[in-house]
């Protein structure tokens, strides 16, 4: 049974390592993602499972865990055995930094699947009778501003505008339309697991819950798309 779900970003410079002498509107950002993470486990799920992007498919329990070692910074986050990409990575780190002691469950979705397999990972993951939470990671367009990782695409506004339309008014449809070709051209790196999300929702709703969306943010501090929102299904 899905009970809530909680959108943010995959950035690794939501972890103050990776990122120290940070700006106020990434501090901000950091403290939005905290609050966030901390209300979903004040939905008290039985397990949490952390969604997100990766270059190949994947799924661990509680005793995955993963490391920054290799990115300059000796810390790991998460259980025991360092197996899980950077993305879950930091779903993990957001995990331990707002308490989480109970189950998870880490899956990783291939940034390029198609949209048909991101919504029915989406649907097999809330047709359970475990009370579920869902933590969904995802950037969106990296082409904000010419100061952006992929520099300026004028085309980056309008899709980062829809996608974050769609995660304020719980518009799966709306996410399960977003063009996989062009999510990539833009640097998208949240399609894949929105759109699980999505077939999550669609599940949920078929089976007679409604939601409550909310937008916490949608700002591009650095030329990066980051939304965060909340989904919470009631019954």
């Amino acid at each position: 049974m899905l009970l809530a779900a909680t959108v943010c970003p995959q950035a690794p410079l939501l972890v103050p390592a990776l990122a120290p002498g940070a700006t106020a509107a990434v501090k901000a950002l950091r403290q939005h993602c905290a609050a966030a993470v901390t209300d979903l486990v004040a939905t008290r799920p039985s397990r949490v499972v952390v969604v997100a992007g990766a270059d190949t498919a994947g799924q661990w329990g509680d005793e995955a865990g993963g490391s920054l070692a290799p990115y300059g910074v000796a810390a790991a986050y998460g259980g025991p055995v360092p197996q899980l990409p950077l993305s879950l990575t930091l779903g993990a780190f957001l995990l331990d930094e707002a308490g989480w002691s109970g189950a998870r469950r880490y899956v990783a979705v291939p940034s390029d699947s198609p949209v048909a397999v991101c919504a029915q990972t989406g649907r097999d993951l809330a047709r359970t009778p475990a009370r579920t939470a869902l933590l969904v990671l995802g950037d969106g367009s990296a082409k904000r501003s010419t100061a952006a990782p992929g520099y300026f695409d004028a085309r980056a506004g309008d899709l980062d505008h829809a996608i974050g339309q769609a995660l304020a008014s719980n518009d799966a449809d709306a996410l399960l339309g977003l063009d996989p070709e062009l999510a990539n051209q833009l640097w998208v790196a949240g399609r894949a697991a929105w759109q699980v999300l999505a077939g999550a929702s669609g599940a949920a709703q078929n089976e007679g819950a409604s939601v409550t969306a909310r937008m916490r943010y949608d700002e591009a501090p650095l030329g990066v798309g980051y939304l965060l929102a909340d989904w919470v299904f009631q019954r």
